[in-house]
């Protein structure tokens, strides 16, 4: 994995000591910063990253002058492959939780313009999690919550749905929280 743009662009991600992780494809990911790049001012932004992993989405995000990127992820292991990273290319940017994904969102009182979340596949709280960011207070008004899913999970019903995108067996689905 590498990163694709800004200033560590080129950027190869070690993904040797991080276990089982099923990293978001070059393609899908170009795709993905593609599309974003036409809605938002990554400097701008404050970015949640849920089931962080090798952190391959939340330091692209880094790379790219985030404000604040927030990277969620419960592996012990995989946490220190992820501050090792962060002290190494001095991203002053990215905060590293241990700590479940579901477990953060229901304690977070912070709000973000970008919420990614990446669960494995064999995650089954999808919709549960999915709603309680939605119909809360974590996604500000106007900002996005990013699903990577597989493409034969079927989504949920909501009114912030916005759009899918599918890159091979990989979709991204977008839901977008109305401005107040």
């Amino acid at each position: 994995m590498r990163i694709i743009g800004g200033k560590l662009q080129g950027v190869h991600i070690d993904t040797a000591n991080v276990p089982s992780v099923r990293p978001t494809t070059n393609r899908a990911k170009e795709a993905l910063f593609n599309i974003l790049a036409n809605y938002y001012d990554f400097e701008l932004l404050v970015v949640l990253d849920l089931f962080a992993g090798a952190g391959n989405v939340g330091f692209e995000f880094a790379s790219r002058g985030c404000r604040a990127v927030v990277m969620v992820e419960k592996n012990r292991q995989v946490v220190r492959s992820l501050l090792r990273f962060v002290r190494r290319y001095q991203l002053d940017n990215v905060e590293v939780w241990l700590a479940s994904a579901e477990r953060f969102v229901k304690e977070s009182a912070d709000g973000y313009d970008i919420i990614f979340m990446d669960p494995p596949y064999q995650f089954r709280h999808y919709t549960s999690m999915i709603l309680r960011i939605l119909n809360g207070e974590l996604l500000r008004p106007g900002g996005r919550l990013i699903v990577e899913h597989h493409h034969k999970w079927g989504g949920v019903d909501h009114p912030y749905f916005e759009q899918s995108r599918r890159y091979g067996q990989t979709v991204f689905s977008f839901f977008k929280r109305p401005l107040k």
